[in-house]
C-alpha cells in the first residue's frame, strides 16, 4: 500500500487476471504508477483507492503530445483499469477532457457503450489513419509457423552476400555499429505512429536493452560497410515484458508442445533505397539460421494498422520463395490477437 492507496504490484495482478488482451494494458512502470497515484488529477476508486483514471504522461509507450494534438484536448486521461471499477460520479474532472482507452478488441463495443453511459457528455472518437485506407489505430499479433526445408537450394546456401546474423555480445563489443543500426530503425520507425497514440520510436534505452540481451540475434544487411537493413528477433517471450503473461505462456507452452522454437521478431527496418530488397537479404539470413537448426519455428510479431497493409503479405511472399524454410502446410501468417486505440471526447465540441 502507499499512504493507503493500493500498491503497485498488486494494482499489476489486478490488471493482468482481469485482462483478456495480448498486450499489457494500464500502468506498466512502478516509479510512474506511484507519481500517478500521488497526483490530485488521477481518479481513485475504491476500498484500496485504485487508480482508474490518471493522466496520459504516467503512462509508458504513448506520445502525450501527439495524442493531445490528435483529440485536440489538453487534459488527457488513460482508462487504467475495466469499465467495471469506474465510480459512478466522477467529481473534480476539467470542463473538457479526452479518455483514452485501450481495449481487447472483441471487449471494444461493449467498453463504448458502458463508458458512454459513465460519461453522458462523451462522444465515442478514433485514431484514423488516412495512409491506411482510413483504418483505427490498433496493434496486431500474428503468428506463423515455418518448417525447414529438407534440402536448400545450392544457390542459396552460402547466404546472401554482406548479410550476417550477429550476437548481442558482438554488438555490445562494437559501440560505433549499435549506434548505426539505433540510427536506421529509429528514422525509420518515426513516421509509422504519425496517427497513432503509441510511441513507434523506443526510446534509446529500451532499444539498447533488447540490442544487447543475450536472448537477441541481430541480422543486418550492410551496404559499403553500413547498415542498410535490420532485423531483431528474441528467442522466446521471456524478455518481451510488454506481454500479457498469459499469452506469452500460451504460445510457449504450445511450442514447448511441438519441440519447435520460439521466435519473437521485434523490428524491420531498411535504409532506402533499396528497402525491401535488403529486407529479403536480412530474412534470408533468419531463414538459414532456422534451416540450421532443423527445427520447426513459431513466429510471432506484431504490426500497427498501418504496417499490417503489407507486413504480413512481405512475410508470406519471402516464406513462398524461400529455398531454406516453408510455412506450415495449409497455414499462412495469420493475426491471432488485437488491441483498439480510441477515446471519448468529453465535454467537446
Amino acid at each position: 500500500m502507499i499512504g493507503g492507496m493500493t500498491g503497485f504490484s498488486s494494482y499489476r495482478q489486478l490488471c493482468d487476471g482481469l485482462n483478456t488482451a495480448f498486450l499489457k494494458l494500464g500502468i506498466r512502470d512502478e516509479e510512474l504508477y506511484e507519481a500517478a497515484v500521488r497526483d490530485p488529477r488521477t481518479v481513485l476508486a475504491g476500498d484500496q483507492l485504485i487508480p482508474v483514471l490518471c493522466p496520459i504522461d504516467y503512462v509508458t509507450g504513448y506520445d502525450g503530445g501527439r495524442i493531445r494534438a490528435l483529440s485536440s484536448c489538453d487534459d488527457v486521461f488513460l482508462l487504467a483499469v475495466p469499465p467495471s471499477f469506474l465510480p459512478d460520479v466522477i467529481n473534480g474532472m476539467p470542463q473538457e477532457f479526452a479518455v483514452l482507452v485501450e481495449s481487447d478488441s472483441r471487449d471494444t463495443a461493449g467498453y463504448r457503450e458502458q463508458l458512454v453511459k459513465l460519461f453522458p457528455r462523451s462522444v465515442v472518437r478514433d485514431f484514423e489513419d488516412p495512409r491506411a485506407q482510413n483504418s483505427t489505430a490498433a496493434l496486431i499479433a500474428y503468428t506463423a509457423t515455418v518448417h525447414p526445408r529438407e534440402r536448400a537450394g545450392a544457390e542459396e546456401t552460402a547466404g546472401p552476400e554482406d548479410t550476417a546474423i550477429l550476437s548481442a555480445a558482438r554488438l555490445r563489443g562494437d559501440p560505433r555499429l549499435a549506434d548505426e543500426i539505433w540510427a536506421l530503425c529509429g528514422s525509420r520507425l518515426d513516421w509509422l505512429g504519425e496517427y497513432h497514440p503509441v510511441v513507434m520510436e523506443e526510446s534509446r534505452e529500451v532499444f539498447f536493452r533488447a540490442l544487447y540481451h543475450d536472448d537477441t540475434r541481430i541480422a543486418v544487411k550492410f551496404d559499403q560497410g553500413r547498415p542498410a537493413c535490420v532485423g531483431l528477433f528474441m528467442e522466446g517471450l521471456g524478455q518481451c515484458d510488454w506481454l500479457d503473461p498469459k499469452f506469452c505462456e500460451r504460445l510457449e507452452s504450445r511450442a514447448a508442445a511441438e519441440a519447435a522454437r520460439m521466435l519473437y521478431f521485434y523490428v524491420i527496418a531498411s535504409r532506402a533505397p533499396g528497402g525491401e530488397g535488403h529486407a529479403k537479404d536480412v530474412m534470408a539470413a533468419l531463414e538459414k539460421m532456422i534451416w540450421q537448426d532443423g527445427k520447426v519455428c513459431h513466429f510471432l510479431f506484431e504490426a500497427t494498422n498501418l504496417s499490417s497493409l503489407y507486413i504480413p503479405r512481405i512475410a508470406v511472399r519471402r516464406a513462398g520463395a524461400s529455398s531454406y524454410v516453408e510455412l506450415a502446410p495449409g497455414e499462412t501468417v495469420r493475426p491471432i490477437e488485437k488491441v483498439d486505440y480510441w477515446y471519448l471526447d468529453v465535454g467537446g465540441a
